[in-house]
């Protein structure tokens, strides 16, 4: 039997996540992996409307 079992491996475009995980350490990792950080900055008021951003779906990952 070739390959691996289970579903191939998807890394998301972007990554949703809230103030607890604003720190630089945690951005410079998400882009290390190619991945685009979207957390709110702690002290900064939060994003009211996220209908803003196209195409997000309940997997925190955006689409072309």
């Amino acid at each position: 039997m070739a390959g691996k079992p289970g579903r191939p491996r998807h890394r998301p475009d972007a990554l949703l996540g809230d103030k607890g995980y604003d720190s630089n350490p945690n951005r410079r990792e998400l882009r290390r992996r190619r991945i685009l950080p979207v957390i709110s900055r702690k002290g900064v008021p939060n994003i009211k409307d996220l209908r803003v951003v196209p195409h997000l779906d309940e997997g925190a990952s955006v689409s072309p």
